[in-house]
């Protein structure tokens, strides 16, 4: 599996924890999709986190995250100018 689709499927912090263990392993996931998600700035931490050691992963969609504030939206900023120059 290289894209995964998780629009629309509730995903929560505790999911997102469950991700991100699995991205740890750096499987050959380059696509993920999240949007319209209820997870928070918490699941930003170590979704970011995550991605500062992955470098397999080079596309990510948050669309209609309304839990994620701009808090959070400026990790992943610094993830993608300074971690991960290849994602999007």
């Amino acid at each position: 599996m290289r894209a995964i689709d998780l629009s629309s499927t509730n995903l929560q912090d505790e999911q997102i924890d469950d991700l991100c263990n699995y991205l740890d392993s750096k499987p050959p996931l380059y696509s993920i999709t999240l949007n319209n998600n209820p997870f928070t700035d918490s699941a930003m931490t170590r979704l970011t986190d995550t991605l500062k050691k992955n470098d397999v992963v080079c596309h990510l969609s948050m669309q209609d995250c309304f839990m994620v504030t701009n808090a959070g939206l400026l990790m992943l900023l610094d993830v993608v100018n300074y971690y991960n120059m290849v994602l999007f």
